[in-house]
């Protein structure tokens, strides 16, 4: 109300200008948020000979006098909005007149839906609304989207969608001058604006040639012409419903009118006990509270499934969760962007509306934020959150209990009769709807080949010749309106049902991983006042519970797995060890170059003095060896393909200062390097998950946590082969795959890395004979880039080091 004061004198003011002449200068900050948008209207808009004709009703003189309704035989309840019947964001005054909605917190984008509690059965009567005052919906100018004015009235049934316009058991009017019949909206009178008197007559009297119709009055001149109830409306209760946004308005049920019409007609507060039912509030019994449930069931085993199930034995609840909030979003009018792809989840769906309000989390604030402040129950849906202890307990600290009650309503386990009722009749109808598609195809397919049949016989017969007659079965006449068969599921697929399939998950992969293995049945220590078991007992469900938990801990991989000190250690020390290799291998090749040089040189030398000597007749047989000749006379040669590599003490010189790994080119490099990460992974795996119910790394999740920890992608082909079964094949002495599970055959403590060299320099061998011998398929095509050091922007990532690592390899 603070917020809107400054509009009052501005209002008052202009309340007596031509609605129309104000909506056109566009003066007011509300100007814009007027103009609303009728998704579902079925007319176009009249042009101004039109509408001046709707102002002159054909039906209006036949209205007559109500009669005087003796005080005794009128209602005696006061007519007001019942919590259970409103909106979260609907706001009233003490004396239940002044109505508003929420302004802030984001809520502000959405409608605001009331239905009074006093509903009309017979009779002809009529209800008031004045338009106090437009409000701006939001503080900045530069919002992407701004909340447009929305005021609708009419009449619904008791169990109607709080919004009008959203369900088909509603029927009115709104500002905008759209007559709405369900879902559906037409244009029938101009424009209401601010300080006008708009009252709506319900005609449920079986005697007035207007029975079963609807009308709009403003300021007490008729506006429209009687509208007919949709079908399903004749014969119903239908009680008086608002559902407005960015408006204060003043509500009147009576007993005098604030603008008098054409003809005496009584207010809904004047009306007689045997034309209306009233809804009487919603209260606990004595000594008891309003009661909380939180649903409790695994993910994409019924939940929300269950939950509608419930609720249709429970329509006094009103449900709280994100599914809720995106279907009040949608019916609000506010639109997605058209290349917003499908929800990712039923418990989180995603909320891209370029509303940040919407997007950033503030409407579902708000919306828990006033939960607590209304005299009703509620359902707390929340798939993760409510199988979380820690989640648990702070979200049951959002009710006082002072005033709620705290139940847990837990469905795990065997779904109980009424699901798997509910589980059989969706399987029929789609085994008939398959069914159904199959006839019809079928029917499609016959009648074309018999209306082709018809075409050549008529052609054959129009060039005077005969048909010949074949063996081929005459196809008979199909009667395309006969009905396809009913079908029914056989015992097999009967017994085979369990849990209603979704297109949507529950949860996304990542929530799902990171937090079932905390999942857990609630217990009174967290603040519940009672747990019931819907459909096991309280033991069958713990085991069912620790049985699915064990099941996903073989076939979820650990999104939330962070590596842990012993790993990076380990990295380093590898790569330590791998660059004082690389320095002797670099030191090796510049003695072999050394010498080989001096050998060219003391080569041509010789040459030299041999020339020389031919010259000038000179001998050079009889010349002494120089030193250089004798120690390549005397120079021992190591025969290295002769050396086991498995028995070298020290692979830095297996001998004549000859290391083991002089051979080694850069696939041996890479496939060594893999052998060790891969031993590396699996031993980190099981340090840092430290789950005894998790036996190790499984095929499918292998790239995963080989990126996790190494910041690097995993890719068979990059090795030269096609497979990671040709993969292991490579690097079998190290690491296999046993039941599916990464397996390391080396100890994880190793006192050297020399194995891990070894093996490479053993592999080296085998593959060197295979190809001498004409195999080419031993020969390895490796990547350039499986051994870049890893990017990682962090400071402090533990990427390759040591000299000539980085710039050679």
């Amino acid at each position: 109300a603070k917020n809107s004061n400054t509009n009052n004198k501005q209002t008052a003011n202009t309340m007596t200008e031509p609605p129309e002449k104000k909506q056109k200068t566009g003066d007011s900050p509300a100007a814009e948020e007027e103009e609303i948008d009728h998704p579902n209207q079925t007319e176009d808009a009249p042009d101004e000979a039109e509408t001046s004709a709707l102002l002159v009703p054909t039906k209006a003189e036949t209205e007559k006098d109500s009669d005087d309704i003796p005080a005794a035989d009128k209602i005696k309840e006061p007519i007001r909005f019942l919590p259970a019947d409103t909106t979260l964001n609907f706001l009233q005054s003490s004396n239940n007149r002044l109505l508003m909605s929420m302004n802030e917190g984001g809520i502000q984008h959405l409608l605001a839906g009331a239905r009074a509690n006093v509903g009309v059965k017979s009779g002809r009567y009529f209800f008031e609304i004045k338009i106090i005052e437009y409000i701006n919906g939001v503080d900045s100018a530069q919002a992407v989207v701004r909340p447009k004015t929305v005021i609708r009235l009419g009449f619904s049934k008791a169990d109607a969608p709080l919004l009008l316009g959203s369900g088909d058991d509603a029927v009115g009017f709104d500002a905008d001058g759209y007559f709405w019949a369900g879902k559906k909206s037409s244009y029938t009178f101009p424009r209401a604006g601010r300080g006008s008197i708009l009252g709506v007559l319900l005609n449920l009297d079986s005697s007035s040639d207007n029975f079963n119709t609807i009308s709009l009055f403003r300021d007490g001149h008729r506006l429209t012409q009687p509208q007919s109830l949709p079908d399903n409306l004749e014969g119903e209760t239908l009680y008086p419903h608002l559902t407005f946004r960015n408006v204060t308005l003043q509500v009147n049920f009576g007993p005098s009118p604030l603008a008098p019409l054409p003809f005496k007609c009584n207010m809904i507060a004047d009306a007689s006990k045997k034309s209306v039912e009233v809804t009487k509030a919603a209260k606990p019994p004595k000594g008891k509270k309003y009661e909380v449930v939180y649903p409790i069931g695994l993910p994409d085993q019924g939940t929300f499934d269950a939950l509608d199930l419930w609720l249709q034995d429970h329509p006094d609840y009103m449900e709280l969760s994100d599914r809720t909030f995106l279907d009040w979003i949608d019916q609000s009018g506010i639109r997605r962007p058209r290349n917003l792809q499908a929800k990712s989840s039923n418990d989180k769906p995603e909320m891209h509306y370029q509303v940040r309000e919407i997007e950033d989390g503030s409407i579902r604030r708000a919306a828990f934020s006033l939960a607590p402040l209304m005299d009703r129950n509620f359902v707390v849906m929340e798939v993760c959150d409510n199988l979380l202890p820690d989640a648990r307990t702070e979200n049951l600290k959002l009710f006082p209990s002072s005033r709620f009650s705290k139940t847990a309503l837990v469905s795990v386990g065997e779904p109980n009769d009424t699901y798997l009722e509910k589980a059989k009749e969706i399987a029929l109808a789609a085994k008939q709807e398959a069914a159904d598609r199959a006839f019809k195809s079928h029917r499609l397919v016959l009648k074309a080949q018999q209306e082709a049949a018809k075409r050549r016989k008529e052609a054959l017969k129009a060039e005077g010749k005969e048909e010949e007659k074949e063996d081929e079965e005459e196809i008979p006449d199909v009667d395309m309106s006969e009905k396809p068969p009913k079908v029914e599921l056989t015992n097999e697929e009967e017994e085979a049902l369990s849990f209603i399939p979704h297109d949507v998950k529950d949860l996304t992969p990542f929530v799902l991983s990171g937090a079932f293995s905390h999942f857990a049945l609630p217990s009174k220590a967290e603040g519940f006042d009672t747990i019931k078991y819907e459909w096991e007992n309280e033991s069958s469900s713990q085991e069912y519970l620790k049985s699915w938990i064990a099941q996903k801990k073989l076939t979820l991989r650990a999104d939330d797995l962070q590596p842990g000190p012993w790993a990076p250690e380990q990295q380093q020390k590898w790569l330590a060890a791998v660059a004082a290799w690389h320095e002797k291998a670099d030191e090796y090749k510049a003695v072999l170059a050394e010498k080989q040089q001096k050998k060219q040189q003391a080569k041509r030398e010789k040459e030299i003095a041999a020339a020389r000597a031919q010259v000038t007749g000179d001998k050079v047989d009889g010349q002494e060896a120089t030193p250089m000749e004798t120690e390549e006379q005397e120079e021992e040669t190591l025969d290295f393909a002769s050396v086991d590599v498995f028995a070298a003490e020290d692979i830095l010189d297996v001998g004549l200062q000859t290391p083991l790994f002089k051979e080694f080119g850069y696939e041996d490099w890479a496939l060594m390097t893999l052998r060790f990460r891969l031993h590396l992974l699996a031993h980190a795996f099981k340090r840092d998950i430290q789950d005894p119910e998790r036996p190790g790394i499984f095929l499918d999740h292998l790239p995963f946590y080989y990126n996790r920890y190494f910041k690097k992608y995993l890719d068979a082909k990059k090795y030269g082969v096609a497979t990671w079964q040709d993969l292991f094949k490579l690097i079998k002495e190290t690491v296999s795959f046993e039941d599916g599970i990464l397996t390391p055959a080396v100890e994880a403590d190793v006192e050297d890395f020399a194995a891990f060299l070894k093996q490479a320099e053993h592999h080296r061998r085998d593959r060197q004979r295979r190809i001498s011998a004409g195999d080419e398929t031993a020969r390895l095509k490796v990547a350039a880039d499986v051994l870049k050091p890893a990017v990682n922007p962090n400071k402090g990532s533990w990427k390759g080091s040591g000299k000539g690592w980085g710039k050679k390899w």
